[in-house]
């Protein structure tokens, strides 16, 4: 291909720029590449640390939920509990992990590079443990792992969210829990909420016949179901994104089931 270099264009119309979506971005991107994101709707270019949008280092404005991996090991012991980051994962996307044990009193240790979210109360199980993280390149497809102290099965969710650049940083705000053999609800407070933020819900409910359902108001709120050993429907994870411009609202969650269920919500703030 050849090199312009000092090239003037000596026209009205317009130049047509690389079009595809943020997966299609080149894998080893190179100073000053410009192209059209139709994920964003916007025109980006590679700064040398990231993807940015014209004026600076570009504005985190728009955020979208870029897919799950599930994991449900019913009746396994082990303390030792692992699950895969999703394959199209990026740098610069925020992770959620959520593990889950079938024991109530069973404490884990945060997994290396990861902030402790938060975690389930110590009475009936399951219990669920939450944690945070910016991913950096070559990520995607990777292996976390968290031991706990027992377990005799546990599930899994991880779940990345993406920018219109690269996220830098996030706040956890607002974390909640409910747990126990009964149909709960809860609500995810917005008090001290920012945009762009995305209240994020899990849901895990023991191994047995029992199908816990989470929904989440409002009607537009995102669930994910993961499934789990037959009969059942956890691990499963909800989501509402505010971008900017939107006003956070409260978040209601909950769950119609009279299993053992651990039901968790927070917002996160993207910056």
């Amino acid at each position: 291909m050849a090199e312009f270099k000092n090239t003037t264009i000596d026209d009205t119309g317009a130049i047509t720029l690389p079009v595809g979506d943020t997966l299609s971005r080149p894998s080893n991107p190179e100073l000053g590449m410009i192209r059209f994101n139709t994920d964003n709707d916007v025109v980006e270019f590679y700064n040398g640390i990231n993807w940015a949008t014209f004026g600076g280092t570009g504005t985190l404005s728009s955020i979208f939920y870029a897919g799950s991996t599930f994991k449900f090991m019913g009746e396994e012991e082990s303390s030792i509990l692992t699950n895969t980051i999703p394959s199209n994962a990026l740098a610069g996307d925020f992770a959620v992990a959520m593990f889950a044990t079938d024991l109530d009193e069973r404490s884990q240790t945060t997994p290396a590079g990861w902030t402790l979210i938060g975690f389930g109360v110590a009475n009936e199980n399951p219990r669920s443990y939450l944690y945070g993280k910016i991913l950096g390149e070559g990520e995607a497809g990777s292996t976390v792992s968290v031991t706990a102290s027992a377990s005799d099965s546990y599930a899994s969710s991880i779940s990345i969210f993406r920018g219109n650049i690269s996220i830098s940083s996030f706040s956890a705000l607002n974390f909640v829990n409910v747990k126990g053999p009964a149909t709960y609800s809860t609500t995810i407070s917005s008090s001290g909420v920012n945009s762009p933020t995305v209240a994020i819900a899990t849901l895990t409910g023991r191994t047995g016949p029992q199908l816990p359902t989470l929904t989440m108001t409002p009607s537009d709120a995102i669930i994910v179901n993961g499934g789990g050993l037959p009969g059942t429907g956890a691990p499963s994870v909800g989501y509402k994104i505010y971008n900017s411009g939107t006003t956070p609202q409260d978040i209601s969650i909950s769950v119609d089931d009279t299993g053992r269920q651990s039901l968790s919500g927070f917002y996160v703030e993207l910056r």
